[in-house]
């Protein structure tokens, strides 16, 4: 009796294994239909990845309707520029508190009909703004787009406590320099004017005065968007005709800037260095800011550490948690590291060897480039459904194994010897 039920046990547990075999099976195959389906996406399929966020915490930020627009325009050949047609087509809607980060299904971008994508944030919830106000967005310009993922962060902002305006005075030292040899730019006439009455709050010469000390600044914060309404900028009276502002390739003026978060920190006085940078292709650049030659590189990633030399007969080792990479050239050789959304190219090499030893799991990398996932190769065999139809088979062996020990063949011919 007790074999019987040992039996069934086993047959059950063994029909269990491979019903589960089945199912999973089934499930790979619908995900690879799904990965095949998402290899047809149109040449031009965007997606959007949007996240509503506290900007002071970066948390996110619930129970706030987010909608995703199509606003179409047409081009304005005269500027350059493009309008809005007032044509706008929903795309999506949904609600922060379930789904603290949403990416969107792929969209087909249409040249011959353009339009841009807003991310539009609705009822912001109370204790908060944008910049004032109480609808936020983040949109995207569809004909500049560099990747197939484009991710937005509407940054909402905390109420502040307040009474305002919020007025005082400020000083702002000043130095313009050579961006790229850091020296003094000579004999050039400045002056600090205020944007908006274009009165001349202080005039200097940078031989005669090398670092400006401009007091007597004034801010003003007139709401909750925390903008200063009293703006100040720098003129170059006789600026070279080889320099531009390195700040946006301004040419004649530099923008000076005072800041609610400076006010909140009591800060009355800020160093202000104007960087130029010189325009000549044989002028001098900074060694720091130009291309690493490929003689030595080392790049630093949050979870591997990789050191490249480029000789001949060369080992480059990279550790991390799980796994170890020792890679050996015969000559040149170049190795990718990614740091967050930045990448090094790789170049070729040439009779390289690669050997992966794993001292406790290998795992699957992903390494993010502008914007864009890539899986990296995953090495060894730990497919679910492998595990799962080894164990089934030594069920179903032992299934058997009791089936021929129960039947009594083996007794029976052993009385007949």
């Amino acid at each position: 009796m007790k074999q019987k039920i040992f039996g069934r046990l086993i047959s059950f547990a063994a029909a269990f294994c491979m019903m589960t075999t089945a199912s999973v099976m089934c499930t790979e195959a619908t995900a690879f239909a799904a990965d095949s389906q998402s290899t047809d996406e149109p040449e031009n399929a965007l997606r959007f990845e949007v996240y509503v966020i506290d900007e002071e915490t970066r948390q996110p930020i619930p129970n706030v309707t987010v909608r995703l627009e199509k606003r179409y325009f047409t081009e304005l050949p005269s500027s350059g520029d493009h309008e809005y047609t007032g044509e706008v087509e929903v795309l999506e809607t949904w609600n922060t508190s379930y789904a603290e980060v949403h990416l969107s299904v792929a969209y087909e971008y249409t040249p011959e009909k353009p339009y841009d994508v807003f991310a539009v944030a609705y009822d912001i919830p109370d204790g908060y703004n944008w910049y004032g106000e109480k609808t936020a967005y983040v949109w995207w310009n569809c004909l500049n787009v560099y990747s197939t993922l484009e991710t937005g962060h509407i940054r909402l902002q905390k109420d502040k406590d307040a009474d305002f305006p919020v007025v005082g005075t400020y000083t702002k030292n000043i130095r313009v320099v050579d961006v790229d040899t850091h020296e003094l730019i000579p004999n050039l006439d400045c002056a600090v004017v205020n944007k908006s009455t274009g009165e001349e709050i202080y005039r200097w010469n940078t031989s005669q005065e090398p670092l400006a000390v401009v007091s007597g600044l004034e801010y003003r914060f007139e709401d909750q968007t925390l903008k200063n309404t009293i703006e100040y900028e720098v003129r170059f009276l006789n600026m070279p005709e080889n320099y531009i502002v390195n700040y946006m390739g301004l040419k004649d003026y530099s923008p000076i800037y005072y800041w609610w978060s400076w006010y909140e920190s009591g800060k009355t006085e800020h160093d202000e260095p104007i960087e130029l940078y010189n325009t000549d292709p044989d002028a001098p650049r900074d060694p720091m800011i130009e291309t690493t030659t490929p003689e030595e590189t080392t790049s630093f990633t949050s979870s591997t550490t990789t050191t490249t030399t480029a000789a001949t007969d060369i080992t480059t080792t990279a550790t991390s948690e799980s796994e170890s990479v020792t890679t050996t050239a015969a000559t040149d050789i170049t190795t990718t590291a990614t740091s967050g959304s930045e990448s090094v190219t790789t170049t070729t090499t040439t009779d390289a060897a690669t050997t992966i030893s794993e001292s406790a799991s290998i795992t699957t990398t992903t390494a993010a480039t502008n914007g864009t996932d890539t899986d990296l190769p995953q090495t060894g065999n730990n497919s679910k459904t492998n595990i799962l139809i080894a164990v089934g088979a030594l069920l179903l062996t032992a299934a058997g194994a009791w089936a021929v020990a129960s039947s009594g063949i083996l007794r029976r011919k052993e009385d007949e010897q």
